[in-house]
């Protein structure tokens, strides 16, 4: 009988250790779902800031491209403007792709510690149904013991 309490409060601390880990995934996956959020508005803030950089250096190149044809002497540095210009879009670009890319990182790792909660919350039901039907069966074992101790 002693041996069935170990086994009842084993199977008991199983389950609060479950549920405690249950809160832990909860509490990282709205950790994660906040830092989710804080990087979808860095992403729309650099996207902004892309697009009006964009449009700032497309009107630059436009008006750098006048000046090409209204100087001949001058081609060479404004060829270079040019450059410098490209590179900064190259550059703008290059940082809004890092930006998508750990927002993507972190939806994969939200929706990975998603599975892995409703994994443990499946766990965790099955763990407290078979509890259930184990004290149940340790009671109509107990009361069937009792009949036969009664009896004799």
């Amino acid at each position: 009988m002693a041996s069935l309490e170990e086994q009842i409060k084993s199977r008991n601390e199983d389950i609060l250790s479950l549920e405690s880990d249950l809160v832990s995934h909860k509490d990282t996956i709205t950790s994660k779902e906040l830092a989710l959020n804080k990087l979808q508005i860095e992403t729309e803030s650099n996207t902004q800031r892309l697009e009006s950089c964009l449009s700032d250096r497309v009107r630059d190149i436009e008006i750098l491209q006048k000046k090409l044809e209204l100087s001949d002497g001058k081609v060479e540095d404004l060829s270079k403007e040019v450059s410098s210009t490209q590179a900064d879009l190259t550059l703008t670009r290059d940082e809004l792709k890092t930006t998508e890319y750990k927002l993507t990182s972190a939806l994969s790792e939200v929706g990975a510690l998603k599975e892995d909660l409703e994994r443990k919350d499946i766990e965790n039901r099955d763990l407290q149904r078979d509890l259930l039907e184990y004290k149940e069966q340790m009671k109509n074992s107990l009361e069937e013991e009792l009949k036969r101790s009664r009896n004799l």
